[in-house]
C-alpha cells in the first residue's frame, strides 16, 4: 500500500466525486495549508521586549538634600515602577559626582541595602553623609547623586534611569575666605580715608 495516493486525492480522483464536492475538499486542503503555518509561529513571535517590559525597573524619587554643619541628611524613595518584583536585594548609592551620571570616578559616600522590591513599592531612604574636604570635590559643578541598583544586582526594564541628581555646589561657589577678606579691608581702608558724605553701599555688587 506505499505507493497508494493519499485519501484526499483518491477521493478527489473517485468518478463518482462530484466537481462541487472535489472543489470544497480542495479548498479546505488549502486552507489547512495556508493557517497551520500561522498557528504553529504564533508562540515564537513573542520577543524579548515582551519580557523585558515586565522586568523590575528601579529609581530614585523625591531626592531632598539638607546640608547640617559638616555633613548632609538625605531623604530619598527607591522605588521599583516596573511590572515584576527585583529578583534580589540591591545596594542604593550615594555619591559625589561632577555630572548628573554615575560612574568610577565618582566619589561614594554611602550605601544602603534595599530589599527585594515588588512591582509599584518603594523604600524610604535615609542616612547622613559627611561633606568630602575641598580637595576632594569635583572642580566645578558639584552633584549629589543616589543611585538605585548602583551595584547592578538587578536586571532591569531600563538601567540609565536608576539615578536622582541634586546640585549642592557650583563653580561661583568656590571663591576663597581669603578673597573675600581682602574685599573687606580694601573697602575699610576706603571708607577711613573718604572725607566726603556717607552713601549707601550695595551689597550686591
Amino acid at each position: 500500500m506505499d505507493g497508494a495516493p493519499p485519501k484526499d486525492l483518491r477521493l478527489m480522483t473517485n468518478p463518482h466525486f462530484s466537481p462541487m464536492r472535489r472543489a470544497i475538499v480542495l479548498a479546505a486542503i488549502t486552507s489547512i495549508a495556508a493557517v497551520a503555518p500561522a498557528a504553529v509561529a504564533a508562540p515564537a513571535s513573542k520577543s524579548k521586549a515582551s519580557k523585558r517590559s515586565a522586568s523590575a525597573d528601579l529609581v530614585v524619587r523625591d531626592l531632598e538634600v539638607e546640608f547640617a554643619g559638616e555633613t548632609l541628611q538625605i531623604f530619598a524613595d527607591v522605588a521599583n515602577v516596573g511590572g515584576r518584583r527585583a529578583e534580589r536585594r540591591s545596594d542604593a548609592v550615594v555619591a559625589i559626582s561632577s555630572d548628573e551620571t554615575l560612574d568610577d570616578e565618582d566619589e561614594v559616600l554611602d550605601e544602603t541595602s534595599v530589599r527585594r522590591l515588588r512591582s509599584h513599592r518603594s523604600y524610604e531612604l535615609e542616612t547622613e553623609v559627611e561633606i568630602p574636604a575641598d580637595e576632594d570635590l569635583p572642580e566645578g559643578d558639584v552633584y549629589l547623586l543616589v543611585c538605585a541598583d548602583g551595584n547592578d544586582a538587578v536586571s532591569e526594564k531600563a538601567e540609565d534611569n536608576n539615578c536622582s541628581a541634586e546640585l549642592i555646589a557650583t563653580e561661583d561657589d568656590a571663591v576663597s575666605d581669603d578673597d573675600a577678606s581682602d574685599e573687606d579691608d580694601t573697602s575699610a581702608g576706603d571708607d577711613q580715608s573718604d572725607d566726603g558724605e556717607d552713601f549707601p553701599v550695595n551689597e550686591e555688587r
